[in-house]
């Protein structure tokens, strides 16, 4: 189908940017208005069906227009009158395509309509979709409402049930739930990991003057454990292993030092490395996700921002491929670049391995015949940085292989065995590129290089060091490795993956600890109700299937009808989600699922000599912590919520529920009879003989002396009055230390030594004397001194104040004379502030 670049036409895509995009390689005869996204959606107080779904009726779903939209759709119908001819170009995925069918049936255009796809915005490729117009394909609108059906009835089926059982407000979903227990999962796999402890040995050979690291692998017939030794899932020896203790490993450094050891065999390994394939949406996400050390939400922001402006294709794709025009302009590039040593002999392209993949039709790569380096783009920030990225990758694809040759050697002494491995590029190929693409911490770890050796040689063995190390449990996800897992697993697709993380980021079931990410009490109490009863609904296969049966509808493989009824009504081997909601609703209660188990907890814990029984449970107000503890002051069972900024259910201890359950345990004496303790609000401390109680800084990252605290349990007190009879009143608040003169508060930064006139100075314009920690004396006529200011330790030199390294300022006894000059003199001048004349008002 050709659209006629000569009537006027009516083009509608999905942003304003995309919008402004196109309009410059399209004739004067088109105007391109942005949908802003979807225009309609699934009413969210549906008249009819169940939640909006009429599942005896096809499944015809109940949709409304979006309220904010009506001035835009009135402004579109107002165009579309003064039009010959309608281009529907959102979009080529099932979102796209379900836009542009609500588009139809709310402008009902009665011109020709035409469905324009393109996977790159550059001038070519529009003129070239402009003139290769096709039909909608109602195959992916059927699979995007079978989606949304899908979604619906489960999302508001199962979350009234869970919110009504826990209490309080949550929520299910098809992908949301499958991803939660992915992370709950693997929190539940490093709390049954037990860690070890072993020791290795390395030393520092020599031959023919050059110096090389070797490691003890063998004593006799027992192999000397290493990380990789220990299972990753119980963290058990292997059977095979002996872990050397650090005694072991001490004594047999002594005896080996100094000693000769004879090369026992020498193997030599040519290794080639290919470059990985092209961009999909989740290599991308995973890539640039720990490269740029952002969220993949952000990184798929600024794709969007690329993809709209023209600078690469379309960035929902979950195929590999390269069109035969990217091919061609990557090897011009390389041979332009690099020269023709570095070009692959023949073009390299690549097939999808998911035989489903069908989001878009080719892998994300920058856009044109003709690709810009990154230079040349005019980007900066983010923007260049991920540019650059796609760019490195594309062009890396059609490099010559890396070759690489590995020697690994064993050395023998006695009856121990040394290992000691070298790997060497003797050509880079791809790597040439590739690796400044690679960040530090993703870098491959560079072996040392090895001398010369053949067997029976000698080495001399210079030193011997012991190292000390703990086996870790299986790391925790960051939003990178979930995204790989969700995509091996067959977790939604492409363009759902940033929406999962944040939605569970959202809604606190799984929160942020650097970069990691990591489950809640909430999460875990959400993931154990599911399990117990919806199991199938969060299991992986099942998901997983509900993908393949989506694609099969896009396909055109499947009807919508049928997918939606073995989903909701059964089928021979599935209950069918209606049935399962019935049945857990009348026969689930509240108390079985209210009360969380967590691996490795005995929930008990000894005090005043008795056993207090503990347990984890949830209300609408939150986790907490139920005891069998009489409070006899409260009148019942003690009781404390959960602070979930503070205990994370994958570190939880039985010594923890102690702690919160009764402060006073923890307590640590910190002068005379004061105590500092821990409650539900943070530290705070407590004076035996009187029960006083004086709560703690608010900036945790403040701390005070022994002598600070025993001062601010004598406050408040007066600082004397001034001839008006008006006190100075010294306090202590959770900011630090203050004095109130006159109504007004005025930081104190030496309460051990502040006075009355000092405050009265201070408040009548004048500086507030800082305690004096270091006096250096003169240095250039002007006084150099070490302060106590408000926000630390600084130095003074005359009337210019020098701020000091987080280092210094956490030791400041270390700084010397020497440095304090070196600091004064090397601190910038304070900027003079500009005076701007006073405005007038003419008269």
């Amino acid at each position: 189908m050709i659209a006629d670049p000569d009537k006027k036409t009516l083009i509608i895509v999905e942003s304003p940017t995309k919008a402004r995009t196109i309009t410059r390689f399209l004739p004067d005869t088109c105007t391109v208005m942005a949908s802003m996204g979807h225009v309609a959606d699934l009413a969210t107080a549906p008249k009819t069906g169940i939640y909006g779904v009429d599942v005896d009726n096809g499944y015809e779903l109940e949709y409304v227009v979006d309220p904010s939209k009506a001035s835009m759709i009135k402004e579109m119908k107002a165009k579309l009158k003064g039009s010959e001819q309608l281009v529907l170009a959102t979009d080529e995925d099932r979102e796209g395509e379900s836009i542009s069918w609500h588009l139809l049936n709310i402008l009902k255009p009665k011109c020709p309509v035409y469905r324009m796809v393109f996977h790159e915005i550059t001038k070519s490729a529009i003129i070239n979709a402009f003139s290769n117009c096709r039909e909608l394909d109602m195959n992916l609108v059927h699979a995007q409402e079978a989606r949304r059906a899908v979604d619906r009835l489960q999302g508001y089926g199962i979350s009234p049930l869970l919110s009504h059982k826990l209490g309080g407000k949550y929520s299910a979903g098809r992908v949301q739930s499958p991803g939660l227990k992915l992370v709950v999962e693997r929190e539940k796999e490093r709390r049954r990991y037990r860690s070890s402890e072993y020791t290795s040995l390395e030393t520092k050979m020599e031959a023919d003057g050059m110096k090389f690291s070797s490691t003890l692998v063998r004593i006799g017939e027992d192999k000397v454990a290493s990380s990789s030794s220990y299972d990753r899932e119980t963290g058990n020896l292997k059977s095979g292993y002996i872990a050397l203790s650090s005694e072991k490993a001490e004594e047999i450094a002594s005896e080996v030092k100094g000693k000769s050891a004879a090369v026992f065999s020498v193997t030599n390994r040519e290794k080639i490395q290919s470059p990985s394939k092209p961009f999909t949406t989740s290599t991308l996400q995973q890539d640039a996700s720990r490269k740029m050390k952002k969220s993949v939400k952000e990184i798929m922001a600024i794709a969007q921002h690329l993809y709209e402006n023209g600078f690469i294709t379309y960035m929902r794709t979950d195929s590999p491929t390269l069109s035969s025009e990217c091919i061609n302009a990557a090897r011009v590039q390389v041979e332009s670049l690099f020269g023709s040593d570095y070009l692959s002999p023949r073009p390299r392209n690549y097939k999808a391995t998911d035989e489903n993949a069908q989001e878009a039709h080719e892998a994300i790569r920058p856009a044109g015949d003709h690709f810009r380096r990154p230079e040349e783009t005019g980007l900066s920030g983010d923007n260049l940085r991920l540019y650059t990225i796609i760019w490195r990758r594309t062009l890396a694809t059609q490099m010559k292989d890396a070759e690489k040759s590995t020697t690994s050697v064993l050395f023998a002494l006695d009856d121990y065995m040394f290992s000691s491995s070298g790997t060497t590029i003797k050509f880079p190929g791809f790597l040439k590129l590739y690796q400044v693409a690679t960040d530090d911490d993703e870098k491959e770890e560079e072996e040392g290089i090895l001398p010369s050796l053949e067997a029976g040689n000698s080495v001399d063995i210079v030193s011997a060091e012991c190292k000390a190390h703990t086996t870790e449990p299986p790391a925790r996800y960051n939003e990178a490795s979930l995204v790989q897992k969700l995509e091996s697993e067959g977790i939604g697709r492409p363009s759902t993956y940033a929406a999962i993380i944040s939605t569970l980021l959202d809604r606190k079931y799984v929160t942020r600890v650097n970069q990691q990410l990591v489950p809640t009490f909430t999460g875990f109490f959400v993931d154990s109700f599911l399990e117990s009863t919806f199991p199938v609904y969060v299991g992986y296969d099942f998901t997983s299937r509900m993908e393949k049966g989506l694609d099969k509808i896009a396909g055109g493989e499947e009807t919508k009808t049928a997918f939606l009824d073995r989903f909701w009504k059964g089928s021979d081997d599935f209950h069918g989600l209606h049935a399962d909601l019935v049945s857990v609703s009348n026969t689930v209660r509240t108390s079985e699922v209210k009360s969380l188990s967590i691996p490795g907890l005995s929930y008990v814990f000894k005090h005043d000599d008795s056993d207090v029984h503990y347990s984890i449970r949830i209300s609408k107000f939150g986790p907490y912590l139920a005891s069998d503890y009489f409070d006899k002051e409260a009148g019942k069972n003690k009781m404390v919520s959960l602070d979930q900024a503070k205990y994370f259910p994958g570190t939880f201890t039985d010594n923890d529920a102690a702690s919160i359950l009764f402060p006073d345990n923890s307590a640590v004496e910190i002068v005379d009879g004061i105590y500092q303790m821990e409650g539900r609000y943070g530290i705070y401390y407590k004076r035996q003989s009187d029960g006083k109680i004086v709560n703690g800084l608010r900036d945790k990252k403040k701390t005070l002396s022994p002598e600070l605290i025993k001062l601010a349990f004598e406050l408040p007190k007066s600082l004397g009055a001034d001839e008006d009879e008006e006190e100075v009143i010294l306090v202590f608040g959770p900011y630090g230390f203050y004095a109130n003169y006159k109504g007004k508060n005025y930081p104190v930064a030496n309460p051990e030594s502040v006075s009355m006139e000092d405050i009265i100075k201070v408040s009548n314009g004048g500086k507030q004397d800082f305690p004096v920690i270091k006096d250096f004396g003169l240095y250039e006529d002007n006084p150099l001194q070490l302060l106590d200011g408000r926000y630390g330790p600084f130095i003074r030199w005359g009337k210019k104040n020098c701020a000091l390294s987080k280092e210094l300022k956490e030791n400041p006894s270390a700084i010397t004379e020497e440095d304090a000059r070196k600091i004064a003199s090397e601190a910038p001048e304070k900027k003079a502030k500009r005076r701007t004349a006073r405005r007038t008002r003419k008269a």
